[in-house]
């Protein structure tokens, strides 16, 4: 429920532009990837108790390793940025400044 109501307030528009996939509800939030940004290109919001969101702009990279003959995947996670008492008005203005894609038609 969160996670659908995150989506609708961020809209498919902005969604669409940054190629947003593989979306995770969180129970207390959303998570998705993004593509097109080099820097950034997996997102999480979290709505806080006082009504206003956590924004985390992370680099998720995935490198493929082997030890003793089994082969698995090491992934590296690093938090670009961290935006906490966000409102959902500033969601897209958040997105667009901290990875440099437009997320809106304006």
């Amino acid at each position: 429920m969160i996670a659908n109501t995150i989506a609708n307030q961020l809209g498919k528009v902005c969604l669409a532009m940054l190629g947003a996939h593989a979306f995770t509800d969180l129970g207390d939030g959303l998570q998705f990837r993004i593509k097109g940004c080099e820097k950034v290109n997996l997102i999480q919001i979290i709505l806080d108790p006082c009504d206003t969101y956590t924004v985390k702009l992370c680099k998720v990279q995935a490198q493929k390793k082997t030890n003793l003959g089994v082969s698995y995947t090491e992934m590296a996670w690093e938090t670009v940025s961290f935006h906490s008492d966000v409102y959902c008005d500033m969601l897209c203005d958040i997105i667009e400044q901290e990875t440099g894609l437009y997320a809106r038609l304006e």
